[in-house]
């Protein structure tokens, strides 16, 4: 099964899984956000690993979900899929020392306009 299409995103803090966005995969790109944030990067896939970093811009109100008050960050995330799931841990190369339950669900595939 291809990667590329369309995929909602949700973290777990601590009342259980929150929405965290729609994303689109498409060639290797990561495109999307939510009603706060945008983020593009690179993604990629081998086997079952899943990897990707993300340039995060804010356009509503800070902090960030790792506690800080900025505009733009960077985040890491590495996991596993599994069908139409990635489960994952989001990662800031700025705050390592804490991690964020993240993961990936498979939507739609992208239109053949």
């Amino acid at each position: 099964m291809t990667i590329d299409g369309i995929w909602t995103a949700e973290a777990h803090g601590v009342l259980g899984w929150n929405h965290a966005g729609i994303y689109v995969l498409e060639n290797g790109r990561i495109r999307g956000g939510d009603n706060r944030m945008f983020c593009t990067g690179p993604y990629s896939v081998s086997g079952d690993a899943f990897e990707s970093e993300w340039a995060v811009q804010f356009f509503g109100q800070p902090p960030t979900v790792f506690g800080e008050s900025k505009e733009k960050i960077t985040v890491r995330i590495t996991g596993t899929r599994d069908n139409g799931m990635i489960d994952a841990v989001l990662q800031s190369p700025d705050r390592p020392e804490y991690q964020l339950r993240f993961r990936l669900t498979r939507r739609l595939d992208l239109p053949t306009v």
